[in-house]
């Protein structure tokens, strides 16, 4: 089995095993060398500590930034590993074109012989034999809201002091493993298919694989369509990375976005407020039954946006929140009228409405692929204000002048 050294993520020499993190507030992570099982990399205490795949351990420094754990705060810290593997000197990292590798087993569909279909940007495989894979796993975290994050739990209790005090004792975790893996899969029918994209693409991660499913999103129908469910049949792997002029692969390493609890302070809330606060929502819902179907299914959208990470998809889901509230059919006045009694009468709601809406049509009927950033805050903070108006309850006074503030930036 070959061996896939690590190589750092810019430039395109080699070197020896690399301290290294990710974008924003980085992890120190060292790049390991993989032979089918794991290297497993843990940061504890302004150490890394390799543990061998074959056996034993290795202590290398780590070059931790200042505040890598920061104190008890109300916002978890987000670090990420990053790495190569499938390198080797004539197809060193940073040096090839960004690309997107996705692959599927069919379902005992094979060819008659091996095919390989190749154009300047895209390479189609159907053929038989072996495939290789690999990865990062982060295997202290547990799977957050966002499929894209992970968290370190701690584990505590609650302890209640002499004289009534309610105290938390907790646990805390300080271990971030990011485990480089890799193996072949052998004995394979399988489709395999590369595509390259533009130099000059925006390299983050999300981005990469963002534009990749895209490109080959109309192959993969046109395939599905043409030879059935069975071609298709069981997806293997879906890889960012980088294509040579020779199709060699060089397969880029992301783990998820990684944090840990002990970052963030207790918070004791009274049992009494919680029983409070949750009651009067509740009945209000369950006495109208119109009133309970609309806010059920504007949930479901709700939560689906909520771990949704392509930004045109979260929009989307959560203008359907908006419309479950308050649409009956294509008609936004309903929106507009509820909006401008939330801001007092403000009479620029329906122009800012009307703008939103505007983006929800151009992405559904294909004139625009893009949303920004503010974009997806405005719809998010207008279906959170709804949802909230629907369970008599007002949104916070900082969510009211945001809204405000986006609506006189809107009017004519």
């Amino acid at each position: 089995m070959t061996r896939s050294p690590g190589y750092p993520s810019t430039g395109c020499s080699r070197l020896p095993h690399e301290v290294v993190g990710g974008d924003g507030p980085q992890s120190s992570v060292c790049r390991s060398e993989t032979s089918g099982n794991l290297d497993v990399v843990s940061v504890q205490r302004g150490q890394g500590v390799i543990h061998r795949a074959g056996g034993g351990r290795e202590i290398v420094p780590v070059d931790i930034p200042k505040n890598f754990f920061p104190g008890p705060g109300d916002e978890l810290q987000n670090y990420v590993g990053s790495g190569w593997q499938n390198v080797d000197d004539e197809h060193p990292p940073g040096c090839g074109h960004p690309g997107y590798r996705v692959a599927y087993k069919t379902l005992k569909l094979l060819p008659s012989r091996d095919v390989q279909l190749c154009w300047p940007n895209l390479r189609i495989v159907f053929g038989t034999g072996a495939l290789n894979r690999g990865g990062m796993r982060t295997p202290d975290g547990v799977d957050g809201r966002k499929p894209s994050h992970q968290i370190v739990p701690e584990y505590g209790m609650r302890l209640i002091e002499p004289g009534g005090r309610v105290r938390y004792v907790g646990c805390p975790d300080r271990r971030l493993t990011f485990a480089a893996w890799e193996e072949n899969l052998g004995g394979l029918l399988y489709v395999e298919i590369l595509y390259r994209l533009p130099d000059g693409a925006d390299a983050a991660a999300d981005s990469v694989r963002k534009a990749g499913r895209a490109a080959v999103a109309p192959l993969k129908t046109m395939l599905d369509l043409l030879f059935g469910p069975r071609l298709l049949g069981l997806p293997l792997l879906e890889e960012i990375g980088e294509i040579f002029d020779d199709w060699h692969w060089n397969r880029r390493l992301d783990s998820v976005s990684l944090s840990t609890e002990l970052q963030l302070r207790p918070e004791i809330l009274k049992a009494e407020d919680f029983v409070d606060r949750i009651r009067p929502p509740l009945e209000h819902n369950q006495a109208n039954a119109s009133e309970q179907r609309r806010f059920r299914l504007a949930s479901q959208w709700y939560w689906l946006a909520d771990a949704e990470l392509d930004p045109v998809n979260r929009f989307i889901q959560l203008w359907l929140v908006i419309e479950s509230l308050e649409m009956e059919t294509t008609n936004i006045a309903p929106v507009k009228a509820r909006l401008a009694t939330l801001l007092g009468g403000d009479p620029g709601a329906g122009s800012f409405v009307g703008r939103l809406y505007g983006v929800r049509s151009a992405v559904v009927h294909g004139n625009s692929s893009e949303v920004t950033t503010e974009q997806v805050q405005q719809v998010e903070l207008l279906a959170r204000s709804l949802l909230k108006a629907h369970m008599n309850e007002s949104p916070h006074t900082a969510e009211l002048e945001q809204l405000r503030g986006w609506v006189r930036g809107s009017s004519p």
